[in-house]
């Protein structure tokens, strides 16, 4: 399903995440994908920026269905061990990123994840991970070029 962002204009609307500090547009989730999370938010529990989930479900204010933004996206993070639901989940709720785009002021509202299918060598630095599929590629001789592709199983 995909979840609108809220932003200040059209030309917000239009900027990627690179400019909304990694708030997507318009991200297409659905319950059981998985989740990075791009925001610390509760570093004590492992809740920060690159922490990995399964999206369990989403939640609407009464009476409200897409295409407006949910209340809240409840998500099972694979490293959480603290309180939460009965399906170890927590909640996460949108939040706003303010960014200036050819001299004036934007803003997104959205929820701070990605769905992910892969994680880049980069991405991966400091994530433990149970299970890995490492593709090591042709030697690359290129400064800075990405030598591996983790995916998380």
């Amino acid at each position: 399903m995909d979840i609108p962002s809220e932003n200040s204009s059209n030309a917000a609307r239009r900027q990627g995440s690179d400019k909304a500090q990694s708030l997507e547009p318009i991200p297409k989730l659905a319950r059981g994908c998985r989740v990075m999370l791009r925001y610390n938010l509760w570093t004590e529990a492992g809740i920060v920026n690159g922490a990995l989930g399964t999206l369990t479900s989403i939640l609407y204010e009464s009476g409200q269905r897409p295409p407006t933004i949910p209340v809240a996206l409840f998500i099972q993070f694979d490293n959480y061990r603290r309180p939460c639901y009965s399906d170890n989940s927590i909640p996460i709720v949108p939040i706003t990123r303010h960014w200036k785009s050819d001299g004036n002021d934007c803003w997104r509202k959205q929820f701070p994840i990605n769905v992910v299918h892969v994680v880049n060598i980069h991405k991966s630095q400091g994530l433990t991970l149970d299970k890995a599929v490492i593709n090591i590629g042709e030697t690359e001789k290129a400064m800075g070029s990405k030598a591996a592709i983790i995916a998380h199983l």
